[in-house]
This record gives C-alpha cells, structure tokens and sequence, in this order.
C-alpha cells in the first residue's frame, strides 16, 4: 500500500477547517460481482490436479461455476441480505465494525513479536558533529549525550504532529500529486482522489495513547480515560528492560520544549544506573510471549498490587512508547556505513530489540534510539496499517536536530517543576519469574528463526519503469513472483495490500497479484524457447491485468474480505462447498505477503514477517533510482532462505530490464 512517497516536513502543513462532506461508507459489493471475480482469481491454480480431485481443468471449472451458481441463488443471497441489515447497524462500515480487526488481529494467539509487528528503520539524523566525535560520551548506562538529544527531537516531533493533528492542521496537498490526492503506488498512472488532507487524520489519532491488551480467547484495545487523566500526557520510556513513565505535555496538551524532555530523559538514565542492583523482573518480556500466556501473566501481574493496576493503566492510557537501548548490534559500524550488512543489524535491533528485552510490543508504535544515534519504530498492527505510522515518523523526521532548542532559556521554570518521572517498581513473585524466563526463551527462539535482511536494489527505480510506460508496482510484484518461482518451482498466492483509504475508516482490501496472466508471463520467463516478444506481451497483459485488480481493490470492489463475511454470516446448518474446496483455501495460502510502503526517502529499511512458516513476508520501498526489500522468512524451513530470494529477486528484475529494453531497442529497427 502506497503513496506518492514525497517527504512531509513540519512546517508543511496547513490549518483547515472539518470536511463539509463526509467519506463515504465502504460499500458492500455486489455479491454477483465478487463471485465472478473469485472464478476468475482461482483460474492459475486449477492448472494444479491434486487440487481438483484429477480432474481436467475445463471439468474443473465447470463443477466450480455450477457451486457458485447454486451459492449465489441459496445461501449466499441468505448471507449477503444478513450483511446488509448489519451494515445498516453498524457505526462505521460492516467490514472493521464486525470483522477485520477481530479475525485478522485480536483473534490469533500468535505472539506479536516479529509474527505481527511492524519495524521501520529511520535515516540517521545528518549532524555532523557526530562524525566529529561529539555527543558521544556516555551519560550512565551506556545511553549517550547524542542519544538523549536525538529521542528529545523525536519525541517533540511525534508530540508536535498530534497538536497540530488534534487542531485539524493535516497532512497538505504538498505531500501528494499537488492536486490533493495521493498517488496509490500500486498503479503508477492511477491517481485516486482520497481527500488527502483528512484521511491519514482519524487513524493517526488513533495511534496515539492507544495499547492492546491481551485477553484469553481475544485481545482487546483499552478503554480511552477521559481526556482529562493525566496519565494520557505521558510516555512509556524503557531502558535496560525497566519501566518509567515521563509527562511530556502540560495540562493544556502543549508539549514540554525539547530541553525539557531531554532532562527527563536524563533523569531516567540516572535512576537506572542507581537501580543497577535492585531492579525489577523485566516484566514486559512477557507482552512478546504467545496472546493466551500474556494474558494469564497481565492478570496475575495485575493481580498481585494495585501498584502493578496503576503502572499497567499508565502504559495502556500513555501516548507511545520510548525503548532507549544501551548498545547497538553493529557497534563498529558508523551511522554513515549504509551497507546492507549495516541496515540489516539496524533493522534487527528495531524489529526485535536484545531478544526481545526492552520492548512493550502491545503498545500502538514505540520509537527505538540507540547510542550510536541509529533510530527505528516498531509497531502493533491493529490499530491502523504501516503506512500511517510511516507518514508519521517522515514528519517527525523532516528536519534535523535543532541544537539551539536545548538552551536553558527556551524552557519555562514551569516545565522544570512539572515534568514528571515516575519509576515503575513492579510487585512480583516466583509464578512471573517463571514466566518471564518462559517468555524470554520462546522470544529467543522467534528471533532466532527468524531470516530477516534488506535487498537494496540500485540499477533502476520507479523513474525507468514508468519511463518504459509500464506500471512500478505491477512489475514489481511480476519480478517476486519469478523469483519465487525459480526458487521453488511451483506457484503461489501472493497477497498485496491495497488501501480502502476513500471510505470512512477503510484499511485494506486484498490485491490476488498471482493471476492466469502473471503465471503466463513467469512461465514465459523461465521457457527457454519462448521468444522476447512473447515475452514482453505476456508482460504487458499482466501488468494491464494487476492494473484492473488494483483498482477494484482500493474502489471497494475487491473479493477477499466480503468472502471472509459471507462465510462467517453462515449459520451452523448451512454448508457450501466452495468453502470447503481445497482451492479455495489455496487460493488464501499467501506464501507471499507483500506490501509496498513509499519511497521511503527519509528511511532506512522497514519489513513484517511472512505469514506462513514456508513463505515470505516482503514490504517493500520504491523510489525513483532505487527499489528497497525487507524480505523476512524463517531459518528452520528448508526450502526458503532469504539470501537466495535476494539474489533471484534480483536477478529477475534485470532480466525483467533487459528484456523491456531489448524490445524497446527491436521497435526502433
């Protein structure tokens, strides 16, 4: 999911006033619609025998047309009426009301750690006193003078946007196509008008003093307190696997200068370097641990002290979270080595932290700054989609560190007496002991697994692909999906993320990538006694295809989650056999989880993990002279790794190149 990528600074945005129309409800599409798109989906997989009980593939097509025939007369029109009568009750839209952030989300078990976060490195602040050596020293616990100044910026620059955001000032036109619509990267020559300067604005809000909290069979986000608790001024800062809570706004909600965040900071620091013999059980190891286990383990926590009851409130109810490491992975490298070696180490450290230590992973995004100046953030998923937060972090990025706003003078004698740290001294026993050494070794063995690296890819960007009029993203998701064929020789699904951002709180809606025309082409690709002509048609045919797909998509038109819907409106005495056909789960199989960022300018690598153990997870930046992957796998599967898909990424996407080049090259003779 995508934008145009261009950098939003600070001092671009613009005061407006409420929209006088309001986005449209997502609508639920046509059920004879989504059918006949679903037939058309599965077509590339009835190829597949073993699927179809042998059958031949025109048999095969007829059985599934006849299936979908008799759902679409019977208890499809009974599920699509019901879905009807509950989008007319619901607040927002039939889709996230009811199912999206419940079954894609709050329902799995799984830990959020690296199965479900996101982590997104940011560019080094360009201060040259650093490579002049100053600003290093170290204040106590390993955190440094320009670390402390670095996470000040930050902090005031996240605090920054959400005044102007609670004021209405938006995201301008300027951070768009200039006529106040983003560009949607998923289609380079499709521009789709997204009111711009207000969509970002109620999911950007809601990353704010937002936290998920986990429950035995679902988890839940807490309830807001009121605005007025001061408990939503403050932030969760964490250095060495402890607690703090810092107040960062007055009680007006106007932030405290970047001087002042600093001393709190610092105080901090300080107070863990005391503490060094008597601190707590690092509790928050356990928000990294499986949904169920955290569960039990929050209640008992909770249970044990009211004190632990108001320390877990302060999280839940605070802004965001601060995680200050006391060490970088790759000490040896310089902020200026941008080595994929280097950004890896740097992306590991975001994605995961010292195995997991040091990290409340419930919490809606944390900001990671480490003593050598690297920065990230790493982020829960269910309450908006990356590219909100990535918007977020490229304002609070825009400009470098002000040193001038460290002077004494700027910071008001009210700031100093109010700014409060608070220590949390957590009440503890054996059971959570236990549990945070359970925890510990279960996070250990995820990261560990985990097969994560950058593909920075600088032969061409966006600018040659859309120069050989094809579309960025269609050529894109061609080039995975060779490569994932000439490592595995055999086809998947693939998912891509596409943006439902026109309608009242839209997220996503699912892009179905591997088409009959994208298969075509890769099997052209990889067929010895195909010609570059033909090649190139197929090329073309799947681009104009992924095109049409992508539209539909971000329109509301899209297939993936009205079936997710209809199936769960289904009551236990109905059955279809298209939803217990083997293709039809095949064709959800997403071995390839894909989504595209934005150009990424003002950023260093990002990625999420693959969402089946034998597949990839693959987000990805592309600028206009480079293409940027964050290609996650896990090391315990034997037919995926992640440095061969880099270099078969690679190489297709030359080969995908030469081949349009070499034709350009035919077309003039």
């Amino acid at each position: 999911m995508v934008f145009n990528g261009q950098p939003v600074a600070r001092r671009a945005f613009q005061s407006t006033s409420t929209p006088k129309r309001p986005f449209p409800r997502l609508p639920v599409p046509s059920l004879h619609h989504t059918l006949e798109q679903y037939l058309r989906s599965i077509d590339p997989f009835l190829d597949d025998t073993s699927l179809t009980g042998h059958k031949i593939k025109s048999d095969a097509v007829c059985e599934r047309q006849a299936w979908l025939q008799d759902f679409e007369t019977g208890v499809g029109a009974r599920c699509q009426e019901r879905l009807l009568e509950l989008d007319k009750v619901s607040e927002f839209n039939w889709l996230d009301d009811n199912f999206w952030l419940r079954k894609a989300y709050h329902e799995p078990r799984i830990p959020l750690l690296i199965h479900s976060n996101w982590w997104l490195a940011l560019r080094p602040d360009p201060q040259p006193q650093l490579a002049e050596g100053h600003g290093t020293q170290v204040v106590a616990s390993g955190i440094t003078e320009h670390q402390l100044k670095v996470t000040a910026w930050l902090i005031r620059g996240f605090l920054d946007l959400k005044v102007r955001l609670d004021r209405n000032e938006i995201f301008p036109a300027s951070s768009s196509d200039g006529k106040g619509r983003y560009t949607s990267m998923t289609s380079n020559s499709f521009l789709l008008n997204l009111r711009t300067e207000h969509w970002a604005r109620r999911p950007a809000l809601r990353m704010y003093n937002r936290c998920r909290v986990p429950r035995e069979d679902m988890d839940v986000f807490a309830s807001p307190s009121p605005a007025s608790d001061p408990d939503r001024r403050k932030i969760l800062v964490m250095l060495n696997s402890q607690c703090y809570a810092i107040q960062v706004l007055d009680s007006d909600g106007r932030p405290w200068s970047p001087r002042t965040i600093e001393q709190s900071l610092r105080k901090v620091v300080l107070d863990d370097a005391r503490q060094h013999e008597r601190r707590c059980l690092p509790v928050g190891i356990m928000s990294s641990d499986d949904r169920s286990s955290w569960a039990k383990n929050r209640e008992r926590l909770a249970a044990l002290s009211s004190q632990n009851t108001r320390f877990l409130n302060i999280i839940d109810q605070s802004l965001f979270a601060v995680s200050l490491d006391s060490a970088c992975q790759v000490p040896e490298h310089s902020l200026a080595d941008q080595s994929e070696t280097a950004v890896d180490a740097h992306l590991h450290n975001i994605r995961s932290g010292p195995m997991g230590h040091n990290r409340w992973f419930d919490k809606s995004f944390t900001l990671i700054t480490e003593p050598c100046g690297r920065t990230g953030m790493m982020g829960e998923h269910s309450p908006c989609d990356a590219l909100v937060p990535s918007m977020m972090a490229d304002y609070a990025i825009s400009e470098p560190i002000n040193h001038s706003a460290f002077s004494s003078e700027l910071s008001s004698p009210s700031e100093s007496t109010s700014a409060d740290v608070e220590y949390m001294s957590w009440v503890t026993d054996s059971q959570l002991e236990d549990a945070c050494q359970v925890a510990a070794a279960r996070a250990q063995a995820i990261i560990e697994a985990s097969d994560d690296s950058l593909l920075d890819f600088k032969t061409f960007g966006t600018a040659w692909i859309s120069e050989a009029k094809l579309g960025a993203d269609g050529f894109i998701q061609l080039a995975i999906q060779l490569a994932w064929y000439r490592q595995q020789g055999a086809f998947t699904a693939v998912y891509e993320t596409a943006l439902t951002r026109a309608f009242l709180n839209g997220r996503t809606e699912t892009i179905r990538s591997f088409t009959t025309e994208s298969r075509r082409f890769v099997e052209a690709m990889v067929d010895t006694h195909a010609s570059p002509t033909i090649r190139y048609v197929l090329l073309k045919d799947a681009l104009r295809v992924h095109t049409g797909l992508t539209r539909k998509a971000v329109v509301g038109r899209g297939i993936d989650r009205h079936l997710l819907a209809l199936r769960l409106l289904m009551k236990e005495d109905e059955s279809s056999p298209v939803f217990t056909d083997p293709v039809f789960w095949k064709s959800q199989e997403w071995l390839l989880s894909t989504s595209g960022l934005s150009a990424g300018e003002r950023f260093v690598g990002t990625g999420f993990g693959a969402g089946f153990e034998d597949g990839y997870g693959i987000n990805y930046m592309a600028g206009l002279d480079r293409l940027r992957f964050g290609i996650e796998s896990k090391k315990p599967c034997p037919t995926t790794s992640t440095a061969g898909f880099k270099e078969l990424l690679r190489t297709s996407l030359l080969d995908m190149q030469a081949l349009c080049l070499a034709q350009g090259r035919d077309a003039h003779l």
